[in-house]
């Protein structure tokens, strides 16, 4: 079994420059910097997510899965599937797949990227839905603090009539989620909040010149309908299932196939973004349907998430691997709260790895994307870390290669999160 070393590139070197990382063959410690930069193609742009990787990895784990294991379809689970990039990816290589996320917003994105619904059906959608919406008026007024900081008088009656168009569509879950994800990824834009900080707040230096919701919408319906009728034309598997293991209508039930052929996924950052918080909005015009019914309801679940939280500010877990348990030594030291997120993370990774390794078939492969996050101004060595959790699972560690962020969702750096993260690493495990 190999756990490799980090390789010492510095951030400002491009490493190996590709249209594609390379399926067939890759060397352990290769760090590459992929020129096709389309993340949005099909539809990948149907709403934005933060944290999300860029739809070239898992395109390239499938193939690279496919080539390993001398096999065209794939069982695929992405345990941390956030707004659906891996399964949209499967899909379109024939193969189906699972996904499971604790996010609700994620989970609604995911299902209604990857669903098939005939042109027909689309087409008369945005015939029909502006005909509802001509005749209905509405007083909705999600549970929102402080209302009118967040949206100006014309945008509020125009979103509140949207919403209550969109309740029509209710019988049919299939458009009715897709415009209920139209709806959301209009709110950030149509607010007076900044479109691209790291928390939702309103600027009071750089005032944002905000849009029409209502135009905004139409805009982004035709444009979401011709998305989904270009994948109408290249889909070629369509069996595709989102669990969230935190709803109350999912709880204990998820059938999902025996076995796996392949895990392809990225779980969080440690110290990541508050997720919640970047779509409050989003998440708290959707909160009936989401389940998360203003901003009590809102802390609550956030306390759910890998990567951000204390669950115990008292306990701080030993992982058993003594590399790992004396780093986060070292940072109790300089800030026992990080030092504690640090152990709850591995103990988190620990445990998912754990119960992994049961679903995957024997020789199945593992695709987990991580990032190096900064901790008390110390970067974790995640990639590592991993592997040697890996292994003490059972798994073989096959090769770690990184590929260079080009695009931040967010503009500022995560100076009081993790830091600016500008290289992610992808681990194979083979078990």
């Amino acid at each position: 079994m190999y756990c490799g070393d980090v390789l010492a590139l510095s951030y400002d070197e491009q490493g190996i420059v590709v249209n594609e990382l390379p399926w067939d063959t890759v060397h352990n410690g290769e760090i590459y910097f992929i020129k096709n930069n389309n993340t949005t193609y099909l539809t990948h742009g149907i709403h934005k997510y933060a944290g999300k990787y860029i739809p070239q990895i898992p395109s390239w784990a499938i193939k690279n899965a496919q080539y390993r294991m001398k096999k065209e379809h794939l069982n695929i689970l992405d345990p941390f599937c956030g707004s659906g990039t891996t399964l949209l990816e499967a899909a379109t290589h024939g193969c189906s797949s699972v996904g499971i996320d604790i996010d609700p917003l994620a989970c609604l994105v995911s299902r209604v990227k990857t669903r098939t619904i005939s042109d027909d059906v689309l087409l008369n959608l945005n015939v029909d839905f502006w005909n509802i919406f001509e005749m209905t008026t509405s007083n909705y007024m999600p549970n929102i603090d402080n209302f009118n900081h967040w949206f100006n008088e014309n945008n509020i009656e125009h979103l509140s009539r949207l919403y209550e168009t969109i309740r029509t569509y209710q019988s049919s879950t299939d458009l009715f989620e897709l415009l209920l994800v139209t709806l959301s990824s209009i709110i950030r834009k149509s607010s007076n909040a900044d479109n691209r900080s790291l928390k939702t707040y309103v600027s009071h230096t750089h005032i944002k010149k905000v849009p029409d919701a209502l135009e905004a919408f139409r805009s982004h319906l035709k444009r979401n309908i011709a998305r989904l009728i270009e994948l109408n034309q290249v889909i070629k598997y369509s069996e595709t299932y989102v669990h969230n293991p935190a709803s109350s209508s999912e709880s204990g039930y998820l059938p999902v196939k025996e076995s796996f052929d392949c895990v392809i996924t990225s779980p969080p950052y440690i110290k990541s973004m508050d997720y919640l918080y970047n779509q409050m909005l989003e998440v708290l015009w959707l909160g009936p349907y989401l389940g998360i019914n203003g901003k009590d309801a809102l802390n609550q679940y956030k306390k759910l998430y890998i990567g951000s939280q204390v669950r115990d500010k008292k306990y701080i877990p030993l992982i058993g691997i003594d590399e790992i348990d004396s780093f986060i030594g070292n940072i109790f030291k300089l800030n026992p709260k990080h030092a504690a997120i640090c152990a709850q993370y591995f103990s988190d990774i620990s445990d998912h790895l754990s119960a992994t390794y049961d679903l995957l078939i024997p020789n199945g492969e593992y695709y987990m994307v991580v990032g190096n996050s900064n901790v008390s101004g110390i970067e974790v060595p995640v990639n590592r870390f991993v592997q040697l959790i890996a292994i003490r699972q059972g798994f073989t560690v096959n090769f770690d290669i990184g590929y260079i962020i080009r695009k931040h969702y967010m503009i500022f750096p995560r100076v009081k999160s993790g830091g600016l993260i500008t290289t992610d690493w992808i681990i194979n495990f083979r078990k």
